[in-house]
């Protein structure tokens, strides 16, 4: 219950999430979903693995502008990105979001 809960509450406080334009994410892996949720000012990236298994995704964030940290909206932690590439490891029916800074 406490993951729901943290779910609704990150929606409620994010205006991309909650009220921005939507634009699927190209990524290497059929198992992986991806998209952007985006406002004006604030860009998010959501990644959801629909697979039983983990699995690992090179996520196509160059189409939508360069960024260089990736800040981890779930679990507080940033990643630094230096490609037009992302990689992530997804662990069984996992969803990592983040809001992307330049």
């Amino acid at each position: 219950w406490s993951y729901y809960k943290k779910i609704i509450k990150l929606r409620k406080s994010s205006a991309a999430l909650s009220q921005g334009k939507y634009q699927l994410v190209e990524n290497s892996n059929d198992q992986v979903f991806s998209f952007l949720r985006y406002t004006e000012s604030e860009k998010v990236l959501v990644v959801v693995n629909l697979s039983p298994t983990t699995q690992t995704a090179e996520v196509k964030t160059g189409s939508f502008g360069k960024f260089k940290t990736f800040e981890d909206l779930l679990n507080g932690k940033d990643r630094k990105v230096n490609s037009a590439n992302l990689s992530i490891d997804l662990t069984a029916y996992s969803v990592q979001v983040y809001r992307l800074t330049k």
